[in-house]
Parts: structure tokens; sequence; C-alpha cells
């Protein structure tokens, strides 16, 4: 597991399954923790942190419990906890009210949406192989800033945040043409849709 909780569900399902019935303990001890500080009175934004990594981890797990279940692979405990607590966050949201949960894990500095980092990525996975010779292009930067109608600039800004928008992302063993019709089908989509798309 990184410590990101960017799991790579292929590189890390075997030492996964074997930390598997911890990780689920942390999770149900982390929620109690954030629910006992929140009694004491810590306020949204002292909590926003801690509260933004156990989703970053809920996701991560949920991830890799969905990748062993479509291979077949065996997981044990299933994460019931976990998905009642889902389950209830969408019964609240679903009622129009947004649970503390939600809400301490938000913040008013806007970050990328899955389906924008998603675009983005594929940006940078195109220039990492242009890099390295295995898609021929050394105008890379125009390139990219072209099909995603931003500017030079904003390419070299994605790129020095290479660890924060790749993370989870897959693309080992693509074939160069592969990484190119990823990055020209999403590029195409981000220049027209634009930043902030909330899409999954």
């Amino acid at each position: 597991m990184n410590d990101d909780k960017g799991w790579n569900t292929k590189r890390e399902l075997g030492p996964l399954e074997e930390f598997w019935p911890s990780l689920i303990v942390q999770m149900e001890e982390e929620i109690e923790s954030l629910a006992l500080r929140q009694a004491n009175g810590e306020t949204p934004k002292e909590l926003q942190e801690s509260t933004q990594n156990w989703w970053k981890t809920v996701s991560g797990a949920l991830r890799v419990y969905h990748q062993c279940k479509a291979q077949g692979v065996p997981i044990d405990p299933d994460p019931v906890f976990l998905l009642e607590r889902i389950a209830r966050v969408a019964e609240d949201l679903g009622n129009g009210n947004v649970p503390r949960l939600v809400r301490d894990a938000a913040s008013n500095k806007r970050k990328l949406w899955r389906r924008e980092r998603f675009a983005i990525a594929y940006a940078i996975f195109y220039i990492d192989a242009c890099k390295d010779g295995r898609i021929e292009d050394r105008a890379y930067n125009r390139t990219v800033s072209s099909i995603y109608n931003v500017t030079p600039k904003a390419v070299r800004g994605w790129l020095a945040r290479r660890e924060e928008i790749c993370r989870g992302v897959p693309c080992d063993g693509y074939p160069a043409e592969r990484l190119i019709k990823e990055m020209t089908d999403r590029g195409r989509i981000y220049a027209r849709v634009g930043r902030g798309a909330p899409s999954s």
C-alpha cells in the first residue's frame, strides 16, 4: 500500500490480501477516533485532513476489494462495516442532508475531480512515452497543450504535480498506440468540457 492510498491493485493485490483484516480494523478505529474528536469539540478545519485521509483509505480499499471479487481472488473479511457506513452516508445525501463525515472532508480549495485527474494523467503518460522514445513526438508539450486547449505552462504545472495527479491511474503495459488514443480522446473531452467536470 502506498502512503497516499493510491494503490495499484494489480501490483499490490497479493500484499494487500495479507494485511486486509488489519486494514478493516484500522478503518473502524479511525472512524471511531474521528467521532470522538468531533464529540470533544474539534472543528471541521481541525478534522479535515484526517477525514480526507480516511476517505482516501476507503477509496483504495473498496477498489482493491472490487478487483479481488472480479478476479475471483478470495479476500476475507467482507468490509461489512464499511459498506454500512457508506450506505448511511448515501441515505443522508439522498434525503438532502450532508453528513458530518462528508462536510469535514470538504475543502474550499478546489482539487481535481477524478475524470479531470485521469485525463491529465494520460497527458503525463504520453509525455513520458515521448521522452523515453516509445512515441516519436519531440514537440510533446505543444501537442498536449493543443489537444487539451491549455497553455504549455499549464502542462509543465501538471508534470510538477505528477504524484498527486497519477495516483491510482492504470497505465502499466500500455502500448504506444493505446497511450496516444487515451491521451487524444481524454484531451478532447477535457478541452470541450473544461476544468472541474465532476463525472466519474
